[in-house]
């Protein structure tokens, strides 16, 4: 069986649907010693990223086929979300299976499967921008349309594609993305050169994601202004302004590499998200032995499985006083800690790609 799969969103590097392709790829081809596969994908300005992580990717199994073009994704839209011409065949040849991406889907004799990770601009619009929305609703008006397949990164996502799509559950599977292997608790003294690195004084809570207001950064930031402890808040990937404070520290962008030693050394990770597919941070966080508060919106009380506490997102108050509990509560912040690792141990990435793999090869056969 020959399955092709569009890793272009690989280009958009730090996000998470860049990381979900990166590290699903490398688990596929670790995992399946018995299917070829065919990588490919295609941007203008962003094309030599690409380039790299394909080269990378064949130094891992020669036996891969590779392919990049330099297309930008607006040309892409047109050519295969508007107009869906020039089916894949014509750009790769025969192929079995085609796995499409997060934002293009390409016409193709081919069986289609695809990954839906939340569904941001049908429920939450208003934190989308207009090019965004127009350009994902046509692709899932394709999606729903050809793809036999959806996987689906959450039960929550999933729910959504039914409730919002009217798509039939028994063609959505629910397959949970893994956490990298780098996410693991530091040393003290490891943690310590890392916080030297961005001059970070412990104590500190940790808030991640701050370039989407669904986020929640305001409350959080309101929140934390009100408690008198003698901490600081640690703020990565600021793109809204922020009042200067010196208990409040803004870091725009950090080597990916240091973000487990970031989480190690937080006392809190606090992610209130208004709505999330899946929330990977909170189980990064967890994996790195850091107590988590997070929301009971979308994804979040399924992802952190009663490892968290749990707030109402837009309740100020309630954030307020998880934080003060989870803060001044050894007994309780120890008791997260310990069902975070339980729980975060339900995500990993070989155990995702061989659930995949055998959802092509059920895809096959049919």
């Amino acid at each position: 069986m020959k399955i092709a799969i569009d890793i272009s969103q690989i280009a958009y590097e730090g996000t998470g649907v860049a990381n979900y392709m990166r590290n699903l790829v490398i688990a596929l081809v670790k995992n399946d010693k018995k299917n070829d596969y065919l990588f490919f994908g295609y941007s203008l300005r962003k094309k030599h990223l690409i380039d790299k992580f394909l080269t990378d990717i064949k130094s891992i199994n020669s036996r891969l086929e590779i392919r990049s073009f330099p297309l930008p994704q607006s040309a892409a839209d047109f050519i295969w979300n508007r107009k869906h011409i020039f089916p894949l065949e014509l750009l790769l040849g025969s192929v079995d299976i085609y796995h499409s991406s997060d934002w293009i889907q390409i016409p193709a004799r081919a069986k289609k499967i695809t990954t839906v990770h939340d569904l941001v601009i049908y429920k939450y619009p208003e934190y989308s921008a207009k090019r965004i929305i127009e350009t994902q609703k046509r692709r899932m008006n394709r999606v729903s349309a050809e793809c036999k397949i959806i996987l689906a990164d959450s039960v929550s996502t999933r729910n959504d594609l039914v409730e919002v799509l009217h798509l039939p559950q028994n063609s959505i599977k629910v397959v949970y993305p893994g956490v990298h292997e780098i996410f693991k608790k530091f040393s003290r003294n490891s943690v310590s050169k890392i916080l030297s690195k961005y001059r970070i004084r412990r104590p500190y809570f940790l808030f991640i994601g701050a370039n989407d207001p669904r986020k929640n950064l305001k409350r959080v930031v309101a929140a934390f202004k009100k408690l008198k402890y003698s901490v600081q808040l640690v703020i990565i990937g600021l793109s809204e302004k922020i009042a200067s404070r010196s208990n409040i520290k803004v870091i725009n962008n950090i080597v990916g590499s240091d973000l487990p030693a970031l989480y190690s050394g937080a006392s809190i990770f606090i992610y209130p998200s208004l709505y999330e597919g899946f929330g990977l941070p909170v189980i990064e966080a967890m994996k790195c032995g850091c107590p988590v508060i997070t929301s009971n919106r979308g994804s979040l009380k399924e992802v952190s499985g009663n490892s968290a506490y749990i707030v109402d997102p837009e309740s100020e108050e309630a954030i307020i006083n998880a934080l003060v509990k989870v803060w001044t509560d050894n007994i309780l912040r120890k008791k997260l800690i310990k069902k975070g690792y339980q729980n975060a141990n339900r995500f990993n990435w070989s155990t995702s790609a061989k659930k995949i793999i055998q959802i092509y090869e059920e895809l096959y056969e049919k």
